[in-house]
């Protein structure tokens, strides 16, 4: 994450945010949908961010 991020639990931002994580939080990508990306933690798929909230790892 590259700033403070709203999680969503399907692609896109229609329906309200389930979570919000940090900056320098690091995810795993799931899959990549229509400029969403389902993203992971510890083995646990947390929801939807926009893609162009990602960096990658340096």
């Amino acid at each position: 994450m590259i700033a403070p991020v709203d999680v969503f639990g399907a692609a896109g931002t229609e329906g309200a945010a389930v979570s919000k994580l940090a900056p320098g939080s690091l995810v795993a990508l799931v899959r990549t949908e229509r400029g969403w990306v389902l993203i992971a933690k510890d083995g646990k798929s947390l929801g939807y961010v926009a893609e162009g909230s990602l960096a990658p790892i340096q």
